[in-house]
């Protein structure tokens, strides 16, 4: 997993700068509208994943319950572990000071790559692909950096750009940051990326983001885990460096 894992903080930011190129590349040259037409029947106008189980069910609400419970999981871990190194209490697994460092840094920096994800789609005013007149809806589509002063439609309820399901995934990718040769956390960081394309791709396909709405999560969830591994040492404090 070594591979994934960049070191310093320049290169982690040219990776953030790449995606952020990516993001605009996909919106201004027509190729988020391109891929999402793959997944839009014509005839019904509509996207018929949309509501269909394993994509809506599962998928979408099955797997953002999962991550929600996993985070609350990981937070009573560690004011568990907290409150028996405070008062000297026997835990039934050993928590090496790596671990608890490790623990403390995944659960604050997956909140925070969540809590702005969450706070910038609620302030976009882009909409959802399925409410864009291309794919049978009311409103327009406009480009991202488009003064919305200058536009002279309805482009509709807005909230949707960045992609906030797709951070059920990206808010765990400080994973990656986690150096270590255990056969057990190459696997974690394995499955991690495994989830986020895989939350990505389940909302491209059911209507409900562009692939740059996707993307521009990842961006921000790296870049948010980046700045926590670098910013707060105390609370990140491994023996090991990011290789």
């Amino acid at each position: 997993m070594s591979g994934i894992l960049i070191q310093g903080w320049k290169r982690q930011g040219a990776i953030g700068l790449l995606g952020l190129m990516a993001v605009l590349v996909l919106n201004r040259s027509g190729l988020d509208v391109w891929a999402s037409s793959q997944f839009y029947d014509m005839v019904s106008s509509s996207f018929p994943l949309r509501d269909q189980y394993l994509y809506s069910g599962v998928l979408h609400a099955g797997l953002k319950n999962l991550s929600v419970l996993v985070w609350l999981a990981l937070l009573l871990t560690c004011l568990c572990v907290g409150l028996s190194n405070r008062f000297g209490l026997a835990m039934p697994f050993a928590f090496s000071p790596s671990l608890q460092s490790g623990l403390r840094f995944i659960l604050v920096s997956s909140f925070l790559c969540a809590s702005v994800v969450a706070w910038l789609k609620s302030q976009s005013a882009h909409s959802c692909p399925w409410d864009l007149t291309s794919f049978g809806g009311p409103y327009d589509f406009f480009y991202l950096g488009t003064s919305l002063t200058d536009l002279t439609f309805d482009f509709g309820p807005g909230k949707c750009f960045p992609s906030g399901h797709a951070s059920v995934g990206w808010m765990w990718i400080g994973l990656l940051f986690i150096s270590g040769a255990s056969r057990p956390l190459r696997v974690l960081q394995w499955l991690i990326v495994g989830l986020a394309l895989l939350v990505s791709v389940t909302q491209v396909v059911r209507g409900a983001h562009f692939p740059s709405h996707v993307l521009m999560t990842a961006v921000i969830c790296w870049v948010i885990a980046a700045l926590a591994y670098h910013a707060y040492p105390w609370v990140f404090k491994l023996r090991s460096q990011v290789s």
